[in-house]
């Protein structure tokens, strides 16, 4: 036989041999891929098979939508091209994969039938990702991924890389978030090893806070991390560190502990109050901490769980005290004062008090009235420095009973007399967090430029108890024609009833003549705790009739 037609035979059984190896990879795919499709409840919109490249269009999985899948069965690809990945739906699955696979192994061991994801893991020597997004349900969490998805996970796109890291696998995400009252610009790296170790931060140099208890103006931008979080994804917890305006403390996280679906444990051990107040995000809602010396400490130790949420929490302080916040101090050690009031139409008037005008009364001259403001509204007010940690508490268990109801926090008491007279001396009445810490900084410096006696001396000739009613003398006189120092300690303990909203107690009490027995009954119940009155004498005043000036008309 000719050389030449040898040559020419031996090409064409060469290509024919192709061709049926062509054939038989493209069936192999075809069978493979097909068949792992529909052993994960995917479907798909059509195909378009060529003779060598099987692929399936419009790929719709429970979490997970592509345009197109595609294989390469000669050099064992699939390419994975355009759609998205919702880690809300697939994430659990793969960890339920996960802690299968071992049982799995055992059965392929054992030498069951594989799979037809087996088959096609077999046939796969690599798997190319083109244009993929991430979601968590309806946010989008990455955007045009691309890359490789097997035998290395090496994905990349805008703000996002997940890649090799020595022995491990680091993934990082940059993207804003808006978590509804907080947004910013978030940074989240993750590294996974091989002994099943995983490290998480989240962190950002710009969030924004923009709430009704903040104030009418956001706080921010200032910066905030979480993490390095070990997360031990067997046991459902993470430990790790956090920081937050300043303040740096620990948490500790656990899923399914019982029937809350989430704990979270929060320590803040001791840290520089001068921390807080040095955050120019803080500085530039409180103007008031730019030019302040603050010293001291705080700390707290608390509990987020639920849902439905709960919150407990022990709040501490130590040591506080603040210059330079208070505005002619010297004035106010012994000379008049200036305050503006706010009445009822919104009109705003200047007031001036002081020793040797008319009404002006001094501590001696109203000591029963003193004892049952201390009783009703500062329990230790005589050994406080002008904050109390025990009564911060108090306020965070009232917020948190906002919380577990449902409805709407406020922000709560906990002012002592100390910060109730700063804020009638130097600010409005709004009940904001920006303004308690305006408040806090006024308290510390009154207490430590003027002293207990002052501070009460000032408080008792400021404090509204009425419409139009400033002072315990006016207030003596409106309500039961007396001096401050001729009350009852039943008359000064209605008084004390009506500081949390006196325009409103003068409504509902006094022009009805309303006497609120129980409120009055807790206060004397005060004075009798902070040795003001014997267990005795309150029985007797709670006993006694309580006779109001008739209103005027």
């Amino acid at each position: 036989m000719d050389r030449g037609v040898r040559r020419l035979l031996l090409a064409l059984g060469g290509l024919g041999l192709l061709g049926l190896a062509l054939v038989g990879a493209r069936a192999a795919a075809l069978a493979s891929l097909g068949g792992a499709l529909r052993a994960n409840r995917c479907t798909w919109t059509g195909t378009a098979h060529s003779l060598v490249e099987p692929a399936w269009t419009g790929v719709s999985c429970p979490g997970v939508d592509l345009d197109e899948v595609r294989l390469l069965p000669l050099v064992g690809t699939a390419r994975l091209r355009g759609g998205s990945l919702d880690l809300e739906v697939v994430g659990p699955e793969l960890l339920r994969r996960r802690a299968g696979a071992g049982e799995a192994a055992g059965e392929a061991a054992a030498g069951a039938e594989a799979s037809p994801s087996d088959r096609l893991r077999r046939l796969l020597q690599r798997v190319e990702v083109e244009d993929l997004d991430l979601r968590w349900g309806e946010t989008l969490v990455a955007e045009a991924l691309a890359g490789t998805a097997w035998p290395v996970l090496d994905l990349s796109g805008p703000g996002t890389r997940v890649g090799p890291d020595g022995d491990g696998l680091e993934a990082r995400l940059q993207r804003p978030l808006d978590l509804g009252p907080l947004s910013g610009e978030a940074e989240l790296a993750a590294r996974a090893t091989p002994d099943g170790a995983l490290t998480v931060t989240i962190s950002g140099a710009a969030w924004t806070l923009r709430h009704d208890l903040v104030g009418p103006r956001p706080l921010g931008p200032f910066a905030a991390s979480l993490g390095p979080l070990d997360v031990d994804l067997d046991g459902g917890s993470a430990a790790g560190e956090f920081e937050l305006l300043g303040l740096i403390g620990t948490l500790q996280a656990r899923v399914g502990g019982g029937a809350e679906a989430l704990v979270v444990d929060l320590s803040l051990p001791a840290q520089p109050l001068a921390a807080l107040y040095g955050e120019p995000a803080v500085q530039a809602l409180v103007p008031e901490a730019r030019g302040a010396e603050v010293a001291g400490t705080v700390a707290f130790t608390g509990r987020l769980a639920g849902p439905p949420w709960r919150l407990t929490g022990e709040p501490r302080v130590a040591g506080l005290s603040a210059e330079g916040v208070v505005p002619q101090v010297e004035t106010l050690r012994r000379g008049g004062i200036t305050w503006r009031t706010e009445g009822a139409d919104g009109s705003v008037q200047v007031r001036r008090a002081g020793p040797g005008a008319r009404g002006w009364t001094r501590p001696a001259e109203a000591m029963t009235v003193a004892r049952a403001f201390m009783a009703a509204e500062d329990r230790r007010f005589l050994q406080h420095g002008g904050v109390d940690d025990y009564a911060l508490g108090e306020a965070l268990q009232a917020m948190a009973a906002d919380l577990e109801a449902g409805g709407e926090v406020r922000v709560r008491g906990a002012s002592t007399l100390s910060q109730q007279l700063a804020k009638n001396l130097f600010l409005d009445g709004e009940r904001t967090l920006t303004r308690k810490l305006r408040e806090l900084l006024y308290a510390l410096e009154l207490e430590r430029a003027l002293g207990k006696d002052r501070i009460l001396e000032l408080y008792l000739n400021v404090v509204e108890l009425g419409p139009d009613i400033y002072g315990v003398s006016a207030a003596a006189d409106a309500y039961f024609l007396k001096r401050p120092a001729a009350l009852t300690a039943k008359e000064a303990a209605f008084l004390a009833v009506l500081l949390p909203s006196p325009r409103r107690g003068h409504a509902q009490w006094y022009l009805p003549g309303r006497v609120p027995e129980g409120r009055i009954a807790a206060v004397l119940e005060g004075m009798v705790e902070i040795g003001a009155l014997s267990p005795e004498q309150a029985a007797r005043e709670a006993a006694r009739e309580l006779r109001f000036v008739p209103p005027g008309d």
